[in-house]
């Protein structure tokens, strides 16, 4: 397990199972996108995005980093639960990013 956290951290395939097969869930797609790094294979997240975050780790990344979220999630119907299953990993600087 990457993250510790007070709620329960769920792994999932990049296709969502095995906890979501209805919103054409495709992590890998979105990881491709953000990430210089090889795929985990196995996402680790929370559901419901439910954690916290302290300004210190956000101001690690670039605007542009999460500019590029949003405009994936104004493009794509199906991002929000991509990007739910990534977030843990938006927010750790050792995972090296494309922007």
């Amino acid at each position: 397990m990457l993250f510790r956290s007070q709620g329960k951290i769920l792994p999932c395939l990049s296709n969502g199972a095995p906890h979501d097969g209805m919103n054409n869930v495709n992590v890998d797609k979105f990881w491709d996108i953000l990430f210089k790094e090889n795929r985990v294979g196995i996402y680790e997240f929370l559901p419901a995005a439910h954690f916290a975050i302290h300004k210190n780790q956000i101001l690690k990344r670039t605007k542009n980093f999460y500019g590029e979220i949003v405009s994936l999630l104004e493009k794509h119907p199906e991002s929000p639960w991509s990007i739910e299953r990534l977030e843990l990993y938006i927010f750790d600087e050792r995972f090296k990013t494309k922007f």
